[in-house]
């Protein structure tokens, strides 16, 4: 993200990077952002009620200015400017997140209609039916992956997985999101 003073060098104005291939517009109240992986949209009154941001476009350069001179405008335009950069690189390149089954016996697997079936040590599998934005697939019995182009689609779906069965605190037993710390406790001593 680059920032710059404007030329009355109180306001900074907040430009987004261009990706080649991924083309914003907009269509009323929602920006359109389209890439070669697809499109989604933002709804800029909802992110913005109050029109503290303003708009500037020169030459397919896209910049957010804040329209007032308070810290709350210029902390909204930096968000915005970070968020519609992070939505051009989903459309444009996606996310990936790896996550795994930990424990004796625990497997998962995935069936052709996007659907997680986890053994998780319960009477019965659990299945887990995937969004239609949400693709996922299976490496090997314990490690699989979620790939999306919208990053809080992807988060949102690994945070419902792992609610499937959290980490065990002592051994660590469940589904987890790959890299991410588990403070494990430790057993009583005798």
């Amino acid at each position: 993200m680059n920032k710059q003073k404007s030329s009355d060098n109180k306001r900074t104005i907040y430009e987004i990077p261009s990706i080649e291939g991924v083309n914003l517009s907009f269509e009323g109240p929602n920006l359109i952002i389209d890439g070669p992986l697809g499109h989604v949209s933002l709804h800029m009154r909802k992110l913005d009620p109050n029109g503290l941001c303003s708009w500037k476009i020169d030459n397919h350069e896209w910049s957010i200015l804040p329209c007032e001179d308070k810290k709350k405008a210029s902390a909204l335009s930096n968000t915005l400017s970070k968020l519609i950069y992070q939505k051009m690189l989903g459309v444009s390149q996606g996310f990936l997140t790896k996550m795994e089954v930990y424990g004796v016996g625990y497997r998962v697997s995935i069936e052709k209609d996007q659907t997680f079936c986890f053994k998780l040590g319960t009477s019965h599998d659990i299945l887990y039916k995937l969004p239609d934005d949400v693709h996922g697939f299976c490496v090997s019995p314990t490690e699989f992956y979620l790939y999306g182009v919208d990053k809080a689609r992807v988060s949102g779906v690994a945070a419902q997985l792992v609610a499937l069965r959290k980490p065990d605190p002592y051994k660590g037993k469940g589904i987890r999101i790959q890299g991410a710390h588990l403070q494990l406790k430790t057993g009583k001593k005798r």
